[in-house]
Formats: structure tokens, C-alpha cells, sequence
């Protein structure tokens, strides 16, 4: 009977310690990432001419390539008091070498712009913005971090041009 006992109470103990290992933020530690980049995204689409819908892509390289969904999904971008939630772009994922992978995220920051490349939109989002997890961690930026602006060109459609 003391054996029994012995042995249920272990077993609790046990159970408890795997519980709390699984729920500490150690557990995922090994899961590390950094920002490679940021490309301003200048879109043309829906608006009149010299006026851009402007949004950001964000890439963001892991360490374990074995990471699963839920590891990767909940990143926070933060500009000033604003917060957009980081979109991962599935179609964009990229295995750089067996140890790293990188994803490419979106977020609708919906800015407004009247030229390409407009340095006000590029000085915010260099000084005030930063990349958090869904535990509040700030993501680090790599050493060869860069933000580069990009533009959508959409070709006009055929509205009855004689050629």
C-alpha cells in the first residue's frame, strides 16, 4: 500500500513538471529570430495618378528550420502608438540553408502618399517602428537590416483601344 502510494504521488509530481515545463517561456527559446528587412510597398491601384496606397513587407529569418505555425504566426508590428499585425505570406517562404529559413510578412499599415519613394513615410518607419512576438519580445534587427521601397505597376486594361 506505501508502495502504491509512493508511486501516485511521483507520478503527480511528475505530470506537474512536464505542465510547467510546457508552459514556460523557455521551453520555445530556441526559436530565434531577427528582421532582415523592410520594403516600403508604394501601390498605385484604386487611385488617381501621383497617389499611393502605401503598406510594409517584412521578412523575418528564423534559426530552426523545424519551427510549426504557431511559432511564426503571431508577430505585432509597432509604429509610434499603432500596432498592424504581421501577415505571413506563405507563397514567400524561403529556406536559405538547413539551419535558417526566412518569412515574409504583410501588414496593411494603409499610409497615404503622393509621391514614390516619400522620405517622411521612410524616417517613421525607420525610427518609430519595431517587430514584437506574442509575448511582447522585440525582435532584433540582422546586422545587414535594410528597408528599401518598392512599387506596384499594374498595367492599364483594354477599354476599346483601336490600335
Amino acid at each position: 500500500m506505501e508502495m502504491i502510494k509512493r508511486k501516485t504521488i511521483t507520478l503527480c509530481i511528475l505530470m506537474v513538471c512536464i505542465y510547467i515545463f510546457e508552459k514556460c517561456s523557455f521551453y520555445d527559446s530556441n526559436i530565434s529570430s531577427t528582421i532582415l528587412n523592410h520594403q516600403i510597398i508604394y501601390d498605385s491601384i484604386n487611385y488617381k495618378v501621383k497617389k499611393f496606397n502605401v503598406n510594409l513587407y517584412t521578412t523575418l529569418e528564423f534559426k530552426n528550420k523545424n519551427i510549426e505555425r504557431n511559432q511564426y504566426n503571431d508577430f505585432l508590428l509597432i509604429i509610434e502608438k499603432d500596432t498592424f499585425p504581421l501577415i505571413p505570406q506563405v507563397n514567400y517562404l524561403k529556406k536559405e540553408s538547413h539551419d535558417q529559413i526566412q518569412i515574409r510578412y504583410l501588414s496593411k499599415i494603409n499610409f497615404q502618399s503622393n509621391r514614390y519613394d516619400n522620405d517622411s513615410i521612410l524616417n517613421i518607419i525607420k525610427k518609430y517602428s519595431k517587430v514584437i512576438n506574442s509575448k511582447g519580445k522585440e525582435i532584433n534587427k540582422n546586422k545587414g537590416f535594410i528597408i528599401e521601397p518598392l512599387i506596384l505597376l499594374h498595367m492599364p486594361k483594354n477599354n476599346g483601344i483601336k490600335i
